[in-house]
């Protein structure tokens, strides 16, 4: 992977108008400020930089000497924050790849270690509030979901390509959705007369098959679980956490917010085994999940949005922080 310049991923995308209207409003942004010590010299990454709220008040608290990096797979917000944060000498780069590859970027970065890393594993407001991406229910707009344009995967391929078995299996495992079976039967069957290519038409046959009373809810469960698909959410998830805590220096701290249980739990899991207690199955004679205490979670309980940030920001209702401090390196290899 060779790490392109901002400036020139901001020029490549024709979306110049769309840069200018990125508004996001960062989740827990207090929290995380608190929880990152950018007070002092070091170097931190918002590894989901999206609109750069986040790390544009980081910024604003960094000590001169710090060096801060954003990353993100979606082009529109590196060429967002690009701009944004052009003026603070403290923003180093701002780079377009996903957040899995984290060793590989600091590895071309030749950055040995780290003070501090977040992840915001939200989607943000304009990637939902532009219909043409595909991800809200809302409208009409194509079936896509891609938080990568440069990935082929779709939800509409998704959709019209996976039998009755494997959709249902999705929309269990990433919407917890009881009505998955259903549901999937409704699809393929409409699939026969019609390719389900639009949000709308998807939309249409969830409406058949589920009462006025639950809709909304499984709506949102089912596109859950399509994004979630798309884009690799989970795998991506549990690839970068153990990278992240391995490039940590001994002080160092992680900060990640989640919007799901299925986020919060790898979250809270990763957490524990670096923290030294076992997560092996229950009967197991021996532990051989490797548990090592070099991390020390700060948060025994995940932090959430006040009343007043949820009546400012409803979607940061269901946001859930959890911190966590390294205190020894790894006694792996």
């Amino acid at each position: 992977m060779t790490l392109e310049r901002n400036d020139e991923d901001g020029a490549k995308s024709n979306e110049k108008g769309k840069v200018k209207n990125f508004v996001h409003q960062p989740v827990l942004l207090n929290e995380i400020v608190q929880a990152l010590p950018v007070a002092s010299d070091g170097v931190f990454f918002d590894l989901t930089v999206g609109g750069a709220g986040h790390l544009e008040e980081l910024v604003k608290h960094s000590a001169p000497g710090a060096s801060l990096y954003g990353l993100d797979r979606d082009s529109l917000a590196v060429a967002v924050a690009t701009e944004r944060l052009s003026t603070y000498p403290q923003v180093k780069r701002i780079i377009n790849a996903p957040f899995s590859t984290f060793s590989q970027v600091i590895r071309e970065l030749e950055i040995e270690t780290i003070s501090g890393a977040l992840l915001d594993l939200g989607v943000s407001s304009p990637q939902i509030d532009w219909a043409e991406r595909g991800f809200s229910f809302q409208g009409e707009a194509p079936l896509d979901m891609r938080m990568d344009s440069r990935q082929t995967l779709t939800a509409s391929e998704l959709v019209n390509e996976l039998d009755a078995t494997e959709l249902a299996s999705l929309f269990w495992k990433y919407g917890e959705e009881k009505r998955s079976r259903r549901i999937a039967s409704a699809i393929v069957a409409s699939r026969e007369t019609q390719v389900i290519d639009t949000t709308g038409a998807l939309r249409k046959v969830i409406s058949s098959t589920v009462g006025p009373a639950n809709l909304t809810r499984t709506l949102a469960r089912i596109f859950q679980a399509l994004r979630i698909a798309v884009n690799r959410e989970l795998d991506e998830l549990e690839s970068v956490l153990p990278q992240v805590i391995d490039s940590l220096r001994v002080g160092g701290k992680v900060a990640v917010i989640s919007y799901h249980s299925l986020e919060d739990r790898i979250v809270k899991q990763t957490f524990a085994r670096y923290s030294g207690a076992c997560v092996c199955p229950p009967g197991m004679p021996i532990c051989a999940c490797g548990a090592h205490k070099e991390l020390q979670p700060l948060t025994k309980k995940p932090i959430g949005a006040s009343e007043e940030e949820v009546k400012s920001n409803p979607r940061s209702r269901s946001a859930k922080l959890r911190i966590a401090e390294r205190i020894a390196l790894s006694r792996r290899g």
